[in-house]
């Protein structure tokens, strides 16, 4: 096997997946994967729910989980804010970056942003703890 068929049989799969989420309104995302060469791919696949138009994945019911100690408003998930002059969408937190904890996709390219505890805190008129 080669990276060009692993490519195909990881699309195909993911077409087939794809009825699924109107079938039981769940989103289905590739989360990567691996292949050797002696025919064996593992493919890594994320089933998460959709709440009110937001997709619950393991980043975003992290922040729904943490949002508090961070001073963030209950409803913060989904929500719109602004940073560094630019339009963001918070859609969940990372696993273990301290530095980096928040995850927001850019309004205006809709590329997902790694963001500080302040700049999401500012965005959302939190005053930063000390």
């Amino acid at each position: 096997m080669d990276k060009t068929l692993a490519e195909q049989i990881v699309k195909r799969a993911r077409e087939l997946l794809g009825p699924l989420e109107d079938e039981f309104g769940f989103a289905v995302a590739m989360r990567g994967g691996s292949y050797s060469a002696n025919g064996s791919i593992l493919l890594k696949v994320e089933l998460a729910e959709k709440r009110d138009g937001i997709t619950m994945t393991r980043e975003a019911v992290r922040l729904v989980d943490r949002r508090s100690s961070y001073g963030l408003p209950e409803d913060c998930l989904g929500k719109h804010f602004a940073s560094g002059g630019r339009s963001f969408t918070l859609t969940g937190m990372t696993a273990r970056s301290a530095k980096w904890p928040f995850l927001a996709r850019d309004d205006g390219d809709g590329k997902t942003y790694r963001m500080t505890r302040r700049a999401v805190q500012t965005g959302f008129g939190v005053k930063a703890r000390a």
